[in-house]
């Protein structure tokens, strides 16, 4: 328990939120790395709005005092926005990890955490063009693909006739997602 919440505040400082008071508080929510592996974005930014709402109590630190009362209203930590969105891009970049069954890294490089905001940005520009309703399907280029193999054949068959070629290939391209996905095929003429 200890060591994973020293990983999430070495995380936390990796990403600028070094003020004590935002990390005991978020650490109070969030006591191992397993949480932002579940985290969505929408989750990081309710509970920091949650954590900037004052209400509750908490624990006095000072109760052995005489007199001093066992518990004290909590009153709200604020957390900036910047702070907000380095959580949203930490748990993303801890999402990435468990995705490409990396471990934890022992020190967090805040390099690294924020040099994963293009494959982020990326990510969700593939999702916006996934609901896209004018963007081909595979059926679609599953069936074109069929009609090409069956011009190509019949192509073939005459090119075999003449013998005039050993092969003929055809390289349809295509782009899907603002990735170029190139499908060949290839069709050798028997001699």
């Amino acid at each position: 328990m200890a060591a994973a919440l020293a990983q999430v505040r070495n995380a936390l400082q990796a990403i600028g939120i070094v003020d004590v008071a935002q990390r005991d508080a978020i650490t109070d929510l969030i006591t191992s790395m397993d949480v932002f592996e579940i985290a969505t974005d929408d989750f990081i930014k309710d509970m920091c709005r949650n954590i900037c709402r004052p209400g509750g109590t908490l624990p006095n630190p000072n109760a052995e005092e005489p007199g001093a009362p066992a518990v004290i209203p909590r009153n709200g930590v604020a957390i900036s926005p910047t702070a907000e969105e380095r959580l949203v891009l930490l748990a993303y970049y801890v999402r990435h990890l468990k995705r490409t069954s990396r471990p934890y890294p022992v020190q967090f490089n805040p390099a690294r955490i924020y040099s994963i905001i293009e494959i982020k940005k990326r990510e969700k520009e593939d999702k916006v063009l996934a609901k896209d309703l004018t963007a081909p399907t595979q059926i679609e280029d599953l069936k074109k693909i069929h009609v090409l193999s069956r011009i190509l054949r019949r192509i073939c068959c005459k090119f075999e006739e003449q013998q005039e070629f050993h092969s003929l290939t055809l390289f349809v391209k295509r782009k899907k997602f603002q990735r170029v996905q190139t499908i060949i095929i290839r069709m050798r003429l028997k001699k």
